[in-house]
């Protein structure tokens, strides 16, 4: 096929540094900082975002015009290599059912990267992974309370007047400058202070300990939902417990202690141990600006703390007397050169309320870069699956 073909080495590129990543957050030799640092160093060498120019816009009408006067296309986006084979090609099925088929790799979780890879293939799925239905309905993903108030005002007829507006040429530059949440890895962070102790018996000296905990922060395509884990133990184990923690919302132990039956007992043991020491929190999260959102999460109760089953039968259903509810309101940001890696924090306010007094009370936290320093994002492999089970 007649077209500006990628050659496999940036595949290969894109696959060592996925492995790369994988390996570093799951190698127990290293330290907690240096698999933070290797993470980290190992997501931002290869920016995943393709960026616009005006050059890929001349590149789409080059394309078009070449597929158009070429008599070998016969009007169609594809054409055979081999006019000889004797097997049905590709390039006989329709352009609806191609895009259709596009729609399901892309799925509901939003693997965006399938149109990079389908790009590099040839003009005519370059063309395809173009397409401006696709990409508009990756913004009704994104952003979809937003674009849905702002769709029915405007109409469709409008929607060319509504990007300038938005100082946009088209939905795809929309879809990839645009501040948004990143859903194929998780945002991380390490915080590390140092605190004094009280001396021990028959000495005059305070001792000094160096605190080192990290924080893992995961949103969800689905019903806008994200998970929260706090715990001082290894960035695997963070990135462990937040890929089980969209499965359920009951509990926030359960999710953790579930292990993976493709590691061996030993990582599973090890998870599973440093996972009960952390703090788990789940809620919602909704727009609150162009570039800012609002995150209100809430502490399930442990596992430990609850009730025996005869008991519970006895006194029927518990209901928690004391209710905490965090409220965090998150900027979106970039940071070398990479679109939408990182997230800081605005604002931090906790919200508690006695149901037996009847007695609330609102702390508004003091946001220190040595407490809550900026969460840079990490790619992980396996939060986005193979299988999807509806289309974009």
């Amino acid at each position: 096929m007649s077209s500006g073909c990628c050659s496999d080495d940036q595949d290969d590129g894109d696959e060592d540094s996925d492995s790369s990543i994988h390996s570093a957050i799951h190698n127990d030799r290293e330290t907690p900082s240096s698999l933070y640092s290797k993470c980290i160093n190992e997501s931002n060498r290869h920016n995943p975002l393709i960026k616009i120019s005006r050059e890929e816009a001349d590149l789409c009408n080059a394309f078009t015009k070449c597929i158009r006067h070429d008599s070998g296309y016969n009007g169609f986006y594809l054409q055979p290599m081999h006019k000889c084979s004797s097997s049905t090609h590709i390039s006989v099925v329709p352009f609806e059912l191609l895009l259709r088929i596009i729609r399901w790799a892309i799925g509901s979780h939003l693997n965006i990267r399938v149109l990079g890879v389908l790009s590099c293939v040839c003009r005519g799925f370059y063309l395809l992974a173009n397409d401006n239905s696709i990409w508009r309905d990756i913004c009704f993903k994104l952003w979809p309370v937003w674009l849905t108030y702002n769709n029915n005002n405007i109409g469709c007829n409008n929607q060319l007047s509504y990007l300038s507006s938005m100082n946009y040429t088209s939905w795809r530059e929309m879809a990839i400058y645009r501040p948004q949440v990143l859903y194929h890895g998780c945002y991380l962070c390490r915080v590390t202070y140092v605190r004094t102790g009280e001396p021990e018996i028959g000495s005059s000296y305070k001792p000094v300990f160096k605190v080192v905990y990290y924080r893992g922060i995961r949103f969800h395509v689905s019903s806008n939902q994200i998970s929260m884990f706090t715990a001082p133990s290894d960035p695997s184990s963070i990135v462990a417990v937040l890929s089980k923690s969209h499965q359920s919302l009951s509990s926030s132990m359960d999710v953790s202690l579930v292990g993976n039956n493709n590691n061996n007992n030993s990582n599973s043991e090890a998870v599973m141990k440093t996972a009960v020491s952390g703090t788990l929190l789940k809620g919602t999260y909704e727009w609150y600006d162009h570039d800012s959102i609002v995150c209100t999460l809430h502490q399930f109760p442990d596992k430990q703390n609850r009730p025996s089953i005869r008991r519970r039968q006895h006194l029927g259903p518990v209901i928690p007397q004391l209710t905490v509810t965090f409220t965090i309101k998150f900027k979106i940001g970039n940071k070398r050169g990479c679109l939408h890696n990182q997230l800081l924090w605005d604002s931090y306010v906790i919200h508690t309320f006695d149901k037996s007094s009847a007695s609330e009370s609102t702390t508004v936290l003091e946001l220190t870069n040595q407490h809550f320093p900026p969460c840079r994002f990490v790619r992980v492999r396996n939060f986005i699956p193979d299988v999807t089970a509806s289309p974009l």
